[in-house]
């Protein structure tokens, strides 16, 4: 009877595996939601090639390579489902020269509204949202968006950043996870945005993987829609 142990084991093994990876999906679907919304008015017209833009990780110490993985396995699950996808980065605007550079040092630092590095506020005034750190959540700029889809021959293009907080204590701790991705087409207008929250932490890399897949799910249903809603023919009868 003893020598029939290993080789249960080694049956059971796989199986007890295989079970627990099933419900670790399971769990990160339970816990995690998943939101959409749409222009009503920018279309995107027919799909050739979507392009990504690297996500960027707020607060900007958060996570380490958790912003690289979720763009790498976020192209990987979008030509899993059957799209053209590549990376291209918004390219850095040249610096410009600041005339107040060589004026008198005040009090306060001079406000400008200039974009940096190719992207522009979400939003101006005093409804931005802002992080721990003191900044903004950027997005490209329509120009910088358009020079992209130039250079990688896209039609739709996909930004975003993703926002982890953890509290509580070792034996205790919460974590707080949000997604938020914003797709344009050609003209670097927005056609959709997509926002998903969950209570897992992306530094796991299985979690931050099933992430960049519920999200890419996501982002084929919206093409989809997109490309029935332009090709759909009023003259049923032809």
């Amino acid at each position: 009877m003893t020598s029939n142990k290993p080789f249960l084991t080694l049956i059971l093994l796989p199986f007890l595996l295989f079970n627990c990876a099933i419900i670790q999906r399971t769990k990160v679907h339970w816990i995690s939601n998943v939101e959409d919304v749409r222009s009503p008015t920018e279309k995107i017209g027919t799909i050739k090639k979507v392009s990504i833009n690297r996500f960027t990780a707020k607060p900007s110490n958060f996570g380490g390579f958790s912003a690289e993985n979720f763009t790498n396995s976020l192209r990987f699950f979008l030509t899993k489902e059957g799209l053209d996808v590549s990376i291209q980065e918004i390219q850095p605007d040249p610096p410009k020269t600041n005339p107040s550079e060589n004026s008198p040092v005040t009090g306060s630092p001079p406000q400008s509204s200039t974009s940096l590095l190719g992207y522009g506020n979400l939003s101006t005034g005093g409804s931005g949202l802002v992080t721990e750190s003191g900044e903004k959540p950027m997005e490209p700029s329509k120009e910088n968006i358009q020079k992209a889809c130039n250079v990688s021959n896209c039609n739709v293009y996909i930004d975003g950043y993703i926002y982890e907080k953890k509290t509580g204590n070792i034996l205790d701790e919460n974590v707080t996870t949000g997604i938020f991705v914003r797709i344009y087409n050609t003209s670097g207008a927005m056609i959709a945005q997509i926002k998903l929250s969950s209570g897992v932490t992306m530094e796991i890399f299985d979690n931050n993987a099933l992430l960049a897949e519920m999200t890419s799910e996501r982002i084929r249903s919206i093409l989809n829609r997109e490309t029935r809603s332009s090709s759909f023919n009023w003259k049923f009868w032809e």
